[in-house]
């Protein structure tokens, strides 16, 4: 007996160690296998969740979002399908619904997938690719089945996520298109006494059907009860009439309350002793249906409300035949909708209607005539901005080229900088140094011509090298065709010597046609700049030379500046603005236009010099003290000339630049100034319109539609230069292109402008026309929201808000309280007058 026993406890010990053994074996087992999935996890999804995750922060901050994650949809396959068959009709559907913010996670949610069905793509094709490389041949296999493993879950992921959404939201959405649907119906204008009639005779036929004996109609309600009944709802009845109380007193005889129902002009208010306070509004109620729980109705509202709202009623909480009232409330259904679109109007509303309508419409009017303005006046001043570049590459490739950057460079800043103020100050400017004679520079030619006066250009530094120069062999060497002596510019503060070393050598007979020394004026020019300036023309970062590139680009930016002022004012009186609001904006488009040519003139121009100024180092100063003068400035290689240059020999190196396309393109040709050109002209017109998209003031689309209107301005006028018809071709092309992509645009993206001034103007509606107004205040408000003079900035603010509808609502609430807030006060006294001088007029029965 005791072996048994003591058998019977070696096997409990026994079975007790295994239990334990196992369970912690099992333990440790669990956990090495959580301990695999993490690492896997962290090597597979991990990656592409972050990458999900940051792309769409980064595109949410650029507001880039449908740019992005449509190139990625179209980058393989799996995106490719979900994009197709989800992303794109569901989002139809949502902009035809139209109610962003209920939608929003749903749209990050398809966002997500894309991007995850991308990178798990993507991954795969690393890992393909790895599989090629010689260095990586031992695990040739391991990466080349593990990256069609990754493909095939991308395929797989994609499949699931569209049977998944389908499955989840399908018959919501078709809930949704039928409610948008109803809403979109015209509704006919109704007055509130004819919407009050109706909802009485639905009354009359609840009122048979309900068993309830303590019942009132809209003839003997009693007021007090109805508004003790409606205030456990929050609600009073000074905004909607009661039409029918039906109601019980508490069975509770401690609790001074009645349940039971209350109808009004906004809704059904039901109350039962069980604690269940239901209020079914009329306003957005579009359905009423069974649900699957017998006895129970649903009041379905859409997204009237901004979310989905459906409320739940059964059968047995009502004294009356919810039958009946389904029915009664259906018949109705048209009243609501009406109520919904604002047409059930009162009395006072339409005396006043009409003249509100007309303002209202006026404004808008108003609104799309800027908006065409605006369209307008940015063609002409993208054809504008075209003139400009178009002078601005003339200046650069015929006049200036490269010459500043060479051994010379002090000589050919002299003669750029002195076109540049001879032009600025209204004279007649001819670059005759770059005209060629059988394909090379015509010998001993002029260098400029002014005023029909030919001049030779020479900064040396004494006057006597500069006057020097244009001798050799002691003979005049710079001839005009009549035989006489060209004009020789010298620095500014070498003018006198200069003319003093021209009367010798007229003494000595070296100018043909000319004996008397006196004369030696007429053949010497004073310069505009000093033999200093001039050198520090040819460096960047020097005033010198900034200032003369101003006054070029000035120059070359006057044109197009002039003509897209005629054809600014123009387009505004054309739309109706007065004269004077039209010649300040005409003013305000010609100064973009001088001021962007001119900046990406001054930019290139100064980008494109091969030196910059230190303006770390020491300047190098002469004279007696107290009398010193900067000799010279110590400079540095320009960096950034340095690298356009390397980029444009790539470039024109490059196997692209050597095809016909290529050639066709002149990228063989491609020059480092015309590198720095092109990335200054995308800062300057594309610049501004990124940084507002980083502000949040635009949208991503915005941006794409902006910048597809910016380059078809800019490729218009390049290809309208090509008109023989100088300032015009580029001008029309630029405009032309402008207008033309502007309106194709306006047919897949709508201006940000556009849509939130449909915004505030449904919110106006809203919130104004709930106020009596007199004309004085009607028009004040106007004035301050909707016809707000600055409506182009309020529009950004609105958009750059996150919040368009919020914003809307504050603004114009702040300017109705604004009004309301500068009425008279009605005091105690006005009161106590008026009811006497009411009770001494004895023409009061």
């Amino acid at each position: 007996m005791f072996q048994i026993i003591a058998l019977f406890l070696v096997i409990c010990i026994i079975v007790w160690l295994v239990k334990k053994v196992g369970g912690f074996v099992l333990k440790i087992f669990k956990g090495i296998l959580t301990a695999i999935g993490v690492c896997l996890y962290i090597l597979t999804a991990l990656p592409i969740v972050i990458c999900t995750k940051a792309l769409f922060l980064i595109t949410k901050v650029l507001h880039i979002q449908t740019f992005i994650y449509t190139l990625l949809s179209l980058s393989n396959l799996s995106s490719f399908l979900y994009w197709a068959f989800i992303h794109v009709p569901y989002t139809k559907k949502e902009k035809y619904i139209d109610c962003k913010k209920f939608f929003c996670e749903k749209k990050i949610n398809r966002y997500n997938t894309i991007a995850i069905a991308f990178f798990t793509f993507l991954e795969g094709a690393i890992l393909i690719y790895l599989s090629e490389l010689d260095k990586f041949i031992e695990l040739q296999s391991f990466f080349l089945y593990t990256g069609i493993a990754y493909l095939v879950v991308s395929l797989m992921y994609a499949f699931f996520k569209i049977s998944e959404w389908n499955t989840e939201n399908k018959k919501l959405y078709d809930k949704f298109m039928e409610w948008k649907t109803w809403l979109k119906q015209d509704s006919y204008r109704i007055s509130e006494f004819e919407f009050e009639n109706a909802l009485i005779s639905a009354c009359s036929e609840l009122e048979e059907t309900d068993t309830n004996s303590k019942r009132f109609n809209f003839e003997n309600i009693p007021f007090g009860r109805a508004t003790a009944f409606i205030s456990y709802f929050n609600k009073n009845l000074e905004n909607e009439e009661p039409l029918y109380f039906s109601v019980k007193m508490s069975s509770n005889e401690d609790e001074l309350r009645e349940y039971g129902i209350l109808l009004t002009t906004k809704g059904l208010y039901i109350s039962t002793q069980e604690g269940e306070d239901i209020e079914i509004p009329f306003y957005g109620l579009w359905k009423i249906a069974h649900s699957e729980k017998e006895g129970e109705y649903i009041f379905d509202y859409g997204l009237s409300y901004g979310e989905l709202k459906v409320i739940k009623v059964c059968s047995d909480i009502l004294t009356l035949d919810m039958e009946v009232l389904v029915q009664t409330l259906t018949k109705m259904n048209m009243y609501f909708l009406a109520m919904i679109q604002g047409n059930i109007v009162s009395e006072l509303d339409e005396v006043f209607e009409d003249y509100e309508k007309e303002r209202v419409r006026k404004t808008e009017d108003n609104f799309e005539k800027k908006q065409n303005t605006k369209t307008f006046t940015k063609a002409a001043e993208l054809g504008g901005i075209g003139v400009g570049l178009s002078r601005n590459a003339y200046i650069q490739d015929n006049e200036v080229k490269s010459y500043m950057n060479g051994a010379r460079g002090g000589g050919y800043a002299a003669e750029y900088g002195n076109n540049a103020i001879d032009r600025i100050t209204g004279n007649r400017v001819k670059n005759v140094a770059q005209e060629l004679e059988n394909g090379h520079q015509k010998l001993h030619g002029a260098d400029r011509n002014v005023n029909g006066v030919n001049i030779q250009t020479k900064y040396y530094k004494t006057a006597s090298e500069s006057i020097g120069a244009a001798f050799e062999h002691k003979q005049a060497i710079y001839l005009n065709d009549d035989g006489s002596m060209m004009q020789i510019e010298v620095p500014r503060d070498q003018y006198n010597q200069a003319v003093s070393e021209m009367q010798k050598r007229i003494k000595s007979g070296q100018v043909p046609g000319e004996s008397n020394p006196e004369n030696a004026k007429k053949y010497v020019r004073k310069g505009h700049f000093t033999y200093t300036q001039a050198n520090n023309i040819a460096l960047a970062g020097s005033i010198e030379g900034i200032a003369v590139d101003i006054s070029q680009g000035i120059v070359c930016s006057l044109p197009g500046a002039g003509i897209t002022v005629v054809l600014s004012f123009a387009s505004a009186v054309w739309n109706g603005q007065d004269l004077k609001a039209a010649a300040k904006q005409s003013a305000i488009s010609g100064l973009k236009v001088m001021g962007k040519s001119t900046a990406i003139y001054v930019l290139t121009m100064q980008l494109s010099r091969d030196k910059i100024v230190n303006i770390f180092a020491p300047k190098i100063m002469v004279g007696e003290p107290g009398k010193q003068v900067v000799k010279s400035l110590n400079y540095v290689n320009n960096p950034i000339f340095s690298a356009a240059e390397k980029t444009a020999e790539k470039i024109s190196s490059s196997t692209l630049a050597n095809t016909k396309v290529g050639k066709a393109l002149n990228l063989d040709k491609v020059t480092g100034r015309q590198v720095i050109a092109g990335t200054v002209t995308v800062a300057v017109v594309y610049g501004p319109d990124v940084c507002r998209a980083l502000q949040g003031k635009i949208s991503g689309k915005q941006l794409i539609k902006n910048t597809t209107v910016n380059t078809a301005g800019l490729v218009g006028a390049a290809l309208g230069a090509a008109i023989p018809i100088p300032i015009v071709g580029s001008m029309v092309g630029g405009a032309v292109a402008s207008f033309v992509a502007k309106k194709i645009m306006d047919n897949f993206i709508e201006d940000d402008a556009v849509e939130m001034f449909r915004i505030m103007r449904e919110e106006f509606l809203d919130i104004v026309m709930l106020y009596a107004f007199s004309k004085d205040e009607f028009n004040l408000i106007v004035s301050e929201t909707i016809g707000n003079p600055k409506m182009s900035n309020v529009l950004q603010s609105m958009y750059q808000s996150g919040a368009p509808k919020d914003y809307a609502d504050a603004l114009i609430n702040a300017e109705v309280q604004k009004v309301l807030s500068c009425r008279e006060k009605i005091t105690y006294e006005q009161i106590e007058t008026g009811m006497k001088l009411l009770l001494e007029d004895e023409s009061v029965a």
